[in-house]
């Protein structure tokens, strides 16, 4: 869940000498001239010559020119995708094994990784949640985090925990979790769900053993709406295999679920009046 220590060495060599760069630019802190001198420097004059780079992004056009620091092509490279940085509120609503999910304002997901600590031992889960501020950077094809971040310690209710698991849920489902900002943004586009053709032959051999099927008016009440259930439930199951982004005709067949559903427990109902 975070950049390796090799990872970890090159991102900050590229981002510290932009840093630099912009710092001796705007002359912010003059005496700062050296990687040493700048690390030593408090978070909020850090924050600063932070704020100064995203609100002045055209200068790294600047620095590729002049490349100060004699940086490699591969460091270069690294430097000119800063330029796709994204900036403003965030909502850390879990971790995953991977990386951890950062939701924005506009309820795009971010799929981020921790600097030289994983997120996850940064972050307290219990105050998950988490609104904090920060700006979010590509480094090759990973989203990581600038190194700093202003939380927000406020205890948010099951409302909004349940909008945010929603959120993600639905990211996650239709392949739009945002893994890197190195890429255009039509590389986010959703991935076309494949039917899973191992199903189809499962699903004919139950069709038609249910076909074969037949009640009368002997039988218990429960067996037709449970019937009538089990056939939807086939359906339902059939067009999910088959074409699982046709969520019109899922939608369709899942009310003719839920309608047999309905049946289902009027007649529990009626059976317990008699109990």
């Amino acid at each position: 869940m975070n950049l390796s220590e090799q990872e970890f060495e090159l991102f900050s060599s590229v981002f510290v000498s932009v840093l630099l760069y912009v710092n001796q630019k705007f002359e912010l802190f003059p005496q700062i001239t050296s990687t040493k001198l700048f690390l030593g420097l408090n978070p909020e004059q850090k924050f600063s010559v932070h704020s100064k780079l995203y609100d002045n992004i055209k200068i790294i056009d600047e620095f590729l020119v002049e490349n100060p620091d004699e940086l490699t092509p591969e460091q270069l490279t690294i430097a000119s995708q800063f330029k796709r940085f994204v900036r403003g509120n965030f909502f850390v609503e879990r971790f995953l094994t991977k990386y951890a999910i950062f939701i924005d304002e506009k309820n795009n997901v971010y799929g981020v990784l921790g600097l030289t600590d994983p997120l996850n031992e940064m972050i307290d889960k219990s105050y998950l949640p988490l609104n904090i501020y920060t700006t979010l950077l590509p480094f090759k094809d990973k989203i990581i985090y600038d190194g700093i971040f202003k939380s927000r310690n406020i205890l948010f209710g099951g409302g909004i925990k349940g909008e945010l698991k929603e959120i993600y849920m639905a990211a996650k489902q239709c392949n739009r979790i945002i893994e890197s900002l190195a890429k255009s943004s039509s590389s986010t586009r959703r991935k076309k769900q494949t039917s899973n053709k191992a199903l189809a032959p499962v699903i004919n051999e139950l069709k038609k053993s249910i076909s074969k099927i037949s009640l009368s008016s002997d039988d218990p009440a429960i067996l037709k709406p449970t019937l009538s259930m089990l056939k939807s439930s086939l359906m339902l199951l059939e067009i999910a295999t088959d074409s699982p982004n046709n969520w019109v005709e899922i939608d369709k067949i899942s009310r003719k679920v839920l309608n047999s559903v309905k049946q289902v427990e009027k007649v529990i109902e009626r059976g317990q009046r008699y109990e």
